[in-house]
């Protein structure tokens, strides 16, 4: 995740990423009850998520597990050569630091079809284990944890009207749970903007009953702007200045990827297609008009995408609620417009313009073209 201004140190000691407080768990953070959100997902397995990120961590437990169950490699290069260390100096108390090779734009692990070769050869409990956990998100909060997925998996996007709902299966929860070692954690006050803050309890409040109102919801936009509101945050509908503060940023993001990305890669369609879809909304291209039924259908999946958000205490990755609360209107507004001007999915069907824009938001440090 990006943050944007990096993590820190808390006079404790704890790492603090934005807002969040990391810290080890503890006994008693395993007896604390779980709650997760009414909200729906799914996976289409078609592998996008995997190779939209530059690397993918694994430590020499995943790479001994997965040399073990792969003993009739067919795929590029020797087994061993498909982890590389992540960088010098990377053994911690977790152990030497590896990320698995990139080949043609995907993890070496991928086949052609998306599909993990390690799944396909044991199960999913053999892939490493950030893959095992992706695109799960767990935080301590008080005396309970809350689970959520992350937004940027297109398929989430896909599935959240028809796909089958979280609380069907909490053990799979409960078991990822046990596995971590270090946690995040809502801090006691939240940072509205500057000095100003809410109590963890008033927050939790807010965060709810913008998670009850979202995902059902056919104009997130506008619950946004009330949900907001609430905290005293005013959001305004992005405009010019705003896309020509974004452009820079993603006419270098197209460069770097241009130059170190396959060209089949999903990350480099997704920053191509942010890039030419502002570029055309500068230029005056006149978004197409949707049907009714496919605007409320975008709605729809807008706001529960927006939901797992909330519930995952995303907008606290960054240093103050407001500004990022702002930047999720900027982008889910982005996602309608660009989608409208220059569809994401025609260029990459393993793509979808709502999460293709929630992971700009969370991955790319635009905020330096500001």
């Amino acid at each position: 995740m990006h943050p944007g201004s990096g993590a820190r140190i808390d006079a404790s000691g704890h790492v603090v990423q934005g807002q969040l407080v990391g810290r080890r768990t503890t006994p008693a953070d395993l007896a604390a009850p779980l709650h997760l959100p009414l909200l729906k997902a799914g996976c289409d397995a078609r592998g996008a998520c995997c190779a939209l990120y530059h690397h993918i961590p694994a430590s020499t437990e995943d790479r001994d597990r997965i040399l073990d169950v792969l003993p009739e490699w067919e795929g590029p290069g020797r087994p061993e050569e498909l982890f590389v260390k992540a960088f010098a100096g990377s053994s911690g108390e977790l152990g030497e630091m590896l990320n698995i090779a990139k080949v043609d734009g995907r993890c070496a692990l991928q086949q052609a079809d998306g599909l993990c070769r390690v799944q396909l050869a044991a199960d999913s409990g053999a892939k490493p284990a950030p893959c095992q956990a992706y695109p799960a998100v767990l935080v301590a909060c008080g005396d309970e944890w809350h689970a959520s997925l992350r937004p940027e998996c297109a398929c989430l996007a896909r599935h959240a009207i028809e796909g089958s709902a979280l609380p069907d299966a909490p053990e799979p929860w409960v078991q990822l749970r046990a596995l971590l070692p270090r946690v995040w954690a809502v801090p006691d006050t939240v940072v509205i903007e500057g000095t100003r803050g809410v109590p963890r309890i008033d927050y939790v409040a807010w965060m709810r009953g913008g998670v009850g109102a979202l995902k059902t919801s056919f104009e997130p936009l506008e619950v946004l702007r009330a949900r907001a509101a609430e905290l005293g945050v005013e959001l305004k509908e992005p405009g010019v200045d705003w896309l020509k503060s974004l452009l820079p940023t993603l006419e270098r993001e197209v460069v770097e990827a241009e130059v170190e990305l396959h060209e089949d890669s999903p990350l480099r369609h997704l920053v191509t297609w942010a890039r030419d879809a502002a570029v055309g909304l500068l230029a005056g291209a006149k978004p197409k008009r949707f049907s009714r039924g496919r605007e409320a259908d975008f709605g729809r999946r807008s706001g529960s995408l927006a939901a797992f958000v909330l519930h995952g205490h995303l907008l606290l990755e960054w240093p103050e609620l407001g500004p990022a609360l702002a930047d999720l209107h900027r982008f889910l507004w982005f996602a309608r417009h660009a989608e409208a001007v220059d569809s994401v999915t025609e260029r990459d069907p393993r793509l979808e313009p709502i999460t293709a824009a929630l992971f700009l938001q969370r991955h790319v440090d635009w905020r330096a073209a500001e």
